[in-house]
């Protein structure tokens, strides 16, 4: 299978919080699996799809603070347990402060 993604991934354990839009917003928090450039992997709850939008607060690691982004769920793997109310995702960044991302990398390279 041939790769596409564009930027490595580095493994990290992240604290994320995230959201859906809409009036019935689907909410969690969660540990990031892996980061990169483009995105991160996170479990999130089975009803999220591919390609619904979150919102994410991925708490840095070195500082009191918070980043703040917008993805987009690209893929997502039910082939966890069918009992698990979590699934594997991957999220695309869609908008997120390349310097805030590339300090997040630097906790985790």
């Amino acid at each position: 299978m041939e790769e596409r993604r564009r930027f490595p991934r580095y493994d990290c354990s992240l604290k994320v919080c995230y959201a859906t839009n809409g009036i019935a917003s689907i909410e969690g928090s969660t540990i990031a699996k892996d980061i990169s450039k483009g995105g991160l992997r996170i479990l999130v709850s089975r009803i999220i799809k591919k390609g619904h939008t979150l919102r994410i607060k991925i708490s840095h690691p070195e500082k009191d603070n918070t980043v703040e982004a917008i993805g987009k769920v690209r893929w997502v793997n039910e082939g966890l347990a069918t009992y698990s109310p979590m699934i594997d995702a991957g999220i695309e960044f869609t908008r997120i402060k390349p310097s805030e991302v590339d300090a997040l990398l630097a906790t985790v390279q």
